[in-house]
């Protein structure tokens, strides 16, 4: 599902989201940390807090990208814990 030119930033928080979820799946790590990332920063543009489901796939996919060991992974599945 596309979203229009008149969506909210709510919902193209929610397709870049979906779109992060398809490159996991599609194993592409860098196109899904970039589409969790824009999410994250469109939820927040929002003023609603990110699902916990976005931050913790945010995180598996920076892990993905860069290694386990970046503490920005980390810190990202901590947060989506505490959501």
């Amino acid at each position: 599902m596309s979203v229009g030119a008149s969506a909210t930033p709510y919902q193209m928080a929610d397709e870049m989201y979906r779109q992060g979820l398809a490159a996991l799946v599609l194993k592409r790590p860098e196109e899904a940390l970039w589409s969790f990332r824009s999410a994250l920063k469109l939820y927040r543009s929002a003023g609603a807090l990110p699902s916990w489901r976005c931050l913790s796939y945010f995180g598996l996919s920076l892990a993905l990208t860069n290694g386990a060991g970046m503490p920005e992974a980390g810190r990202a599945c901590e947060s989506a814990l505490k959501n």
